[in-house]
């Protein structure tokens, strides 16, 4: 089930004139599994039972389970196997240090009209504007705490989050918009890519530097 398994993430962003000792914020952090499915798997690999009337998700256990029983009739992989090694490799939580230095916010100048409806409701931009939100002054630091839950058809991919504040307050928000899966990478790998690498790739095509982008196999 991938136990200890992370991922290492750091975003480094420099801006301004001339890119050096100009405008920088950095993000360095760690993937690993969610708090949820962190509880599933353990459940799953000591071959304990898990409360199915519970609200929080129980997907993974429910694949544990189904790869359990075909074993039990003698098919050693059947398709739910399968899938429980493919959706147990899913990292979906991360956890982060931002830190920023003679910050000059970008989006007010070009897209004014964003940037105020954004300010009201910051939540609706996304992992980035919802940090964004919380960045006061020229230079400081958050630590964030982000979580993608399992959501169901009729939802949209959306991650709960966590920000704490220099002064050790923390804000709580949920329901922020995932757009991509960045935040939720699996080590899982299939044709030799996973889907972060995916990712990385689809922005190469674009025309973005991705410098230190590293393929990741079991």
């Amino acid at each position: 089930f991938y136990n200890g398994q992370h991922i290492d993430a750091k975003l480094h962003v420099h801006y301004g004139t001339s890119c050096e000792g100009q405008s920088s914020f950095t993000i360095d952090g760690k993937y690993t599994h969610t708090d949820e499915d962190e509880e599933q798997l353990a459940a799953a690999s000591a071959g304990k039972a898990i409360g199915r009337n519970r609200y929080s998700s129980t997907f993974l256990h429910e694949l544990a389970d189904s790869c359990k029983a075909g074993r039990e009739k003698g098919v050693h992989f059947n398709m739910f196997c399968y899938r429980l090694l493919k959706y147990s490799s899913r990292l979906g939580k991360l956890t982060a240090d931002v830190e920023w230095h003679n910050f000059k916010p970008l989006l007010g100048r070009l897209y004014p009209y964003m940037a105020r409806y954004y300010a009201s409701r910051p939540w609706k931009g996304g992992f980035l504007v919802t940090i964004r939100s919380h960045m006061k002054g020229e230079n400081g630091k958050l630590h964030v705490v982000s979580q993608v839950p399992w959501w169901k058809v009729d939802e949209k991919p959306h991650t709960n989050m966590v920000v704490t504040t220099a002064d050790g307050h923390s804000h709580t928000h949920w329901d922020v918009p995932a757009f991509t899966h960045l935040l939720e990478p699996r080590i899982f790998t299939l044709s030799g890519y996973t889907n972060l690498c995916g990712v990385f790739r689809a922005l190469q095509a674009q025309g973005l530097r991705t410098a230190g982008t590293q393929r990741t196999h079991l």
